[in-house]
């Protein structure tokens, strides 16, 4: 289909207007020494707790209301966490490591008792989730060098511990995991890339995928979408000086099976090897935290890092980005990672709440555990019913088209619609009948606004004396079978003599340069005999009136052969020196 410039911007255009959410709420936490919290979970009642570190000997579980205010506090004299879930009678279960000494405890949901802390070997647990089944998986490495994934039951003991190592005797380290229909999928890292696991509920191995970049990546989180999930992380690269490597943030989305669905960086800068990025689902996408270091030179910091979040779309494209600079001038420098967010958790009606470190109000108290929340992620209205489905429409001059838009309000504000068609408003309704006269492509667009926010839907219609309405097979890339025969066909609306219409079939073969007519009328059947690419493609047009109306529809097909044997297929194969 031919669209102009402009209308094919507009279909493409998202239409909805968005700012980014200010602060709503922002705490220190000063338990004596560098602390800082290091993984956050929505718990029951819109309360939520956490995880985190007091200096270096010590850890800090604690339970608070939605204001921040803490309902009860544990220290775990050499536990150190790492995450925190609830369980679903509401105890808490943490995973860490004591020493070097992998370790999951698991606390009363009062807070009162800890229950029972459980050794696993070494070295750490990163990461633990509850399966729907009740049991719990965690993750992480062991001194071998390999990635871990263990199940434990309610009690801590072990129903199966399992080491992967991909590439071998290099250092592996898995950092979050996610359920799925069959098992669950790990990330992390191994020495040539980002990795991405999938194993049973067993602990066996289904897949794993190595994703490589120029000097190395790694992925620290892992949330489900709507689609399959969303990875967050780093690509690290090199500086063009000196050999020094730098590294960006990152969300990448696959599929359950493992497939890329896009992969975004962006422009934050982070030193390489240190956790960067935690991940939650929001509506419409996902919201990502980490912390970026905005001015380095070989090797001299120039200022403290930023806390960041980042809002996308369930494509990863950003939405907005929060720079959280200027807390960090408010209370000082600190130390070159001093100021981030480690993890992240969305509340009904789109609040953001993040948790991490920040440079102390008092200076010699070092780095204080923060939690800020961020005010309501307001979108506009939520489309979800139009009529015509398709955004691009061809009709016949004098044709008459109803179209009809329903949206949903989140905000509990006044919504209203206003439809234009060729710079003229035609309704303020949610649906609209336009009549095309004129010959040409215009934009339909039905603009829904509720308050300051608004979306756009957009149709492109072609009015046209001539157009193939519908075709059939109506996939327009496909792969077939050598030696097979492929049924074609198109349904044409013309409102000229029919008599007059020439409609032909031309076969490009891409792989000898070879273009050919095939056939002529309504419908062709097209036999593949040869492997390699090819493009049908069904023209129609009458020559008899000026400008000539023609429409046309091409398929891309690519054929391929079946290996049916090979030689030599002997068992036992041998040769003299210099034969072949």
């Amino acid at each position: 289909m031919r669209i102009s410039a402009i209308v094919q911007f507009a279909l493409t255009y998202a239409g909805v207007v968005l700012a980014e959410p200010e602060i709503d709420l922002l705490r220190y936490y000063d338990f004596g020494a560098n602390d800082e919290f290091r993984d956050i979970y929505a718990a029951a009642n819109g309360e939520f707790a956490v995880c985190g570190v007091r200096g270096s000997e010590s850890g800090i579980l604690a339970r608070m209301d939605t204001e921040g205010e803490i309902i009860w506090l544990i220290e775990t004299w050499d536990f150190m966490p790492r995450s925190i879930i609830e369980a679903d009678n509401g105890d808490f279960i943490i995973a860490g490591g004591i020493e070097q000494v992998a370790a999951v405890m698991r606390v009363s949901a009062d807070g009162g008792e800890v229950l029972w802390v459980e050794t696993y070997g070494e070295t750490v647990f990163n990461a633990v989730i509850e399966l729907k089944s009740g049991e719990f998986v965690c993750c992480g490495r062991t001194t071998n060098v390999s990635g871990r994934i263990a199940a434990i039951d309610a009690n801590g003991e072990i129903i199966w511990n399992r080491f992967y190592a991909p590439l071998g005797n290099i250092y592996q380290d898995f950092y979050a995991l996610r359920e799925t229909d069959e098992g669950v999928i790990a990330v992390g890292r191994a020495a040539a890339g980002a990795w991405i696991i999938r194993c049973n509920f067993e602990g066996e191995q289904i897949w794993n995928r190595i994703l490589n970049a120029e000097v190395s990546r790694h992925f620290y989180s892992i949330v489900s979408g709507p689609n399959g999930y969303a990875l967050g992380g780093i690509r690290e690269d090199r500086w063009p000086w000196e050999g020094y490597r730098w590294a960006y943030t990152s969300l990448t989305g696959i599929s359950a099976d493992g497939d890329i669905q896009f992969d975004e960086v962006y422009p934050e800068q982070v030193l390489p090897g240190h956790r960067n990025y935690g991940v939650a689902r929001i509506s419409d996408g996902f919201v990502a935290v980490g912390w970026e270091i905005p001015d380095i030179f070989r090797g001299q910091f120039l200022r403290a890092s930023h806390p960041i979040a980042h809002r996308t779309s369930p494509n990863g494209e950003l939405v907005w980005r929060k720079d959280f600079h200027q807390i960090v001038g408010q209370v000082g420098m600190g130390n070159v990672t001093s100021n981030k967010l480690t993890s992240v958790i969305t509340l009904p009606n789109n609040v953001i709440v993040a948790c991490g470190s920040m440079v102390s109000n008092e200076e010699e108290n070092g780095d204080d555990a923060i939690i800020v929340r961020l005010e309501p992620d307001i979108l506009g209205p939520v489309v979800f019913h139009k009529e015509p489905e398709d955004s691009l429409l061809k009709v016949l001059p004098g044709e008459t088209i109803d179209f009809l838009v329903r949206a949903r309000n989140q905000q509990g504000e006044e919504m209203s619609y206003q439809w234009t068609y060729r710079d003229t408003v035609r309704s303020q309704d949610t649906s609209c009948t336009i009549r095309f006269d004129e010959r040409g492509t215009f934009p339909v667009v039905c603009r829904v606004t509720a308050g300051e926010w608004s979306v756009e839907v957009v149709w492109a219609v072609e009015v046209t004396d001539l157009f193939i309405s519908s075709f059939t097979p109506d996939t327009l890339d496909f792969t077939i079978q050598r030696a097979n025969d492929i049924a074609f066909g198109i349904e044409v609306v013309y409102e000229g003599a029919w008599e007059n219409l020439v409609m032909n079939w031309e076969l490009a073969d891409l792989a000898a340069n070879r273009r050919e007519e095939v056939g002529f009328g309504l419908e062709h059947v097209q036999r593949f005999d040869r492997t390699g690419g090819y493009a049908l493609k069904a023209k129609v047009f009458d020559p008899n009136v000026d400008p000539i109306p023609a429409d046309s529809v091409q398929w891309a097909i690519q054929v391929r052969g079946v290996i049916r044997a090979f030689e030599p297929n002997l068992p036992e194969i041998s040769l003299e020196p210099r034969q072949e």
